[in-house]
């Protein structure tokens, strides 16, 4: 809310807060209500599951906006004009979807790579190491090896193309079209995000063949134009226009894991 109030958004919109979990108006804290209590908005209350996801689809169901935007309570907007600047991008020919931010992550190739039998035998030599007892148990292990079993069928190995859902403006028609199953996990999230059947490649089968990457630049960027973008993960963000925590956790790592995420983002060139 701070950075809503130092940025103007630039472009006439409606603010809507998406009160997850409170039930209704009686039971939000008044130091939550407090927070916005000086900025024209209005409230949609909507149980507390589904992470940010099934949020975002109750109110492309029940509020008839030609357009969204959606935010989660990680995003922080970091210039003016930032709502202009990406739904000036909305509209144009074969663009589904404009974000803040994109990559060519996969949440399969990360964890195929962390599931090395090296790898994990370096981890057990590190739990001995300091503390005498391996970091990770055999039964860890192998239940983890389930989790990549499952992660492959649901993601593409790298690269894997996918717009970021921290901030993103879609038309609501288009929202609507889209399937989402039930989201009980990090891994369903993460899966509407950038899998196989998540938002980008849902949209791309319908034939939306555009989804961009929008700049603190006001610049539309193509998903071969992503890590040039200076966005995500990449040029020092210097370009970012919506902020979350991944890229805050970018911003503050040191060097090491600054190229280790870097990698995971781009590829093991960047």
């Amino acid at each position: 809310m701070r950075s809503y109030r130092e940025h103007p958004a630039g472009v006439a919109h409606e603010l809507l807060l998406l009160c997850k979990g409170f039930g209704a108006a009686a039971q939000l804290p008044d130091d939550y209500d407090a927070l916005a209590r000086d900025v024209p908005h209005r409230l949609l209350f909507v149980a507390d599951e589904g992470f940010d996801i099934a949020p975002y689809f109750v109110a492309a169901r029940e509020l008839d906006y030609r357009r969204f935007c959606f935010l989660n309570s990680f995003s922080r907007l970091l210039d003016a004009g930032w709502l202009a600047k990406l739904s000036a991008h909305a509209e144009d020919e074969g663009v589904g979807v404009v974000s803040a931010t994109g990559s060519y992550e996969s949440h399969y190739t990360n964890l195929a790579r962390e599931l090395r039998p090296a790898q994990y035998l370096r981890r057990v030599a590190y739990g001995i190491r300091h503390g005498g007892r391996p970091q990770e148990s055999m039964s860890d292990y192998l239940s983890r090896r389930q989790e990549l079993k499952a992660a492959r069928e649901a993601f593409d190995p790298f690269p894997n193309q996918h717009v970021r859902t921290n901030a993103f403006v879609i038309a609501r028609d288009v929202m609507l079209g889209l399937k989402v199953g039930a989201i009980r996990n990090k891994m369903d999230a993460a899966a509407f995000e950038s899998g196989r059947a998540g938002l980008t490649r849902q949209l791309s089968a319908k034939g939306f063949a555009r989804a961009l990457v929008v700049g603190r630049d006001g610049a539309a960027y193509a998903p071969e134009q992503w890590r040039e973008s200076r966005t995500f993960r990449s040029g020092g963000q210097i370009n970012l226009l919506v902020a979350d925590n991944r890229t805050r956790q970018y911003a503050e790592a040191d060097a090491p894991t600054k190229v280790f995420l870097e990698q995971c983002a781009w590829g093991v060139g960047a």
